[in-house]
């Protein structure tokens, strides 16, 4: 995959701080690109990834399925969806989250997939909309003694 300067840059620093951050850029520069990027980043290390995408909206999340089914690299299963009126189970290795549905769900299937010992990599799309007391719920599995396991967003 051809990156930008500005990707090739932002994966570096990202990995430089531990698979940890945000790119914070205008709509339309890239994120998803970068963000698919860093998923084969991580899947060429760790084969027992799971990766969770948490979207505020349905169209969001149909527009996150839409590129993850053009990057084959990642595909050896279609992703599952929660929220919106379905409710794939968790245990996928790629799931697309409501936000209204996530707040229920998410810190649990990270648990689970702890437990298994899986890695995660945990995208959170539109940042911004996380901030609300009952949004946080979404990272709840950042309170018990189970998240010092891997996880990479």
């Amino acid at each position: 995959m051809k990156l930008y300067k500005w990707q090739a840059d932002c994966l570096k620093s990202w990995k430089e701080n531990g698979y940890r951050g945000i790119v914070n850029v205008v709509t339309g520069a890239g994120k998803t690109i970068t963000a698919l990027a860093a998923i084969d980043l991580l899947l060429a290390q760790y084969a027992d990834l799971r990766i969770k995408i948490v979207v505020p909206t349905i169209p969001l999340a149909n527009q996150w399925n839409q590129a993850l089914l053009k990057h084959a690299a990642v595909m050896d299963e279609i992703p599952g969806f929660y929220g919106g009126g379905k409710h794939d189970t968790g245990d996928r290795k790629i799931m697309i989250y409501i936000i209204n549905s996530a707040r229920s769900s998410l810190s649990g299937h990270i648990k689970r997939d702890f437990s298994l010992n899986k890695h995660v990599f945990l995208i959170c799309d539109e940042c911004h909309h996380y901030q609300s007391k009952e949004n946080r719920r979404i990272f709840d599995f950042l309170k018990s003694d189970d998240s010092v396991h891997d996880l990479y967003y």
